[in-house]
């Protein structure tokens, strides 16, 4: 949502609480019915509440409008080129990625989340390794190879790669001659 969209937003809802406030107040007698005809008798004739008036349609139709307008329902990042906007989606990210690790020795299996923080991405995996492999060493090569693909390949940026080795797997596949 738009920093104009949150103003209006919150503006709308102090009005309506403020209305629910005084609504209650007259409900139970707390404010004189006296002093709210007075306030309308002021309003007669008063240019100010107007502009007023035509201020909180221009704001509605804003809020309409913004909330029903097609919004991008694929998270992922957003690139601009000179044609237009790209929106690279964190499962392309993460299919890239799996792409690049599945070609590395030693990775048996892998899960890869992706996520943003301040316009930075970051890759999560939970991979199981082979368990005749240097741990340290493989992880680099991981991070190092996904890194340069993915950032090469689509000219995001990618802050860090965080990798979670879960198990070891020592399964051999099977030969039939």
């Amino acid at each position: 949502m738009k920093l104009l969209s949150r103003f209006l937003l919150a503006l709308f809802t102090f009005i309506v609480l403020v209305f629910s406030v005084l609504l209650i107040a007259l409900s139970f007698g707390i404010i004189n019915m006296d002093s709210i005809t007075t306030v309308i008798k002021n309003l007669h004739g008063n240019w100010v509440y107007s502009i007023l008036g035509v201020f909180l349609i221009i704001a509605s139709l804003i809020l309409l409008f913004d909330g029903t307008s097609k919004r991008s329902a694929i998270a992922g990042v957003t690139l601009t080129s000179k044609y237009g906007d790209i929106n690279i989606s964190y499962d392309t990210i993460i299919s890239l990625a799996e792409k690049q690790v599945r070609k590395i020795d030693g990775v048996k299996s892998l899960n890869i989340y992706a996520s943003k923080n301040q316009d930075k991405v970051q890759l999560t995996m939970n991979v199981t390794i082979a368990p005749d492999v240097i741990i340290p060493e493989i992880i680099q090569v991981v991070q190092k190879e996904i890194k340069e693909y993915i950032e090469r390949n689509t000219s995001i940026y990618i802050e860090n790669i965080k990798v979670n080795v879960v198990n070891t797997n020592s399964t051999v596949k099977m030969r039939v001659e």
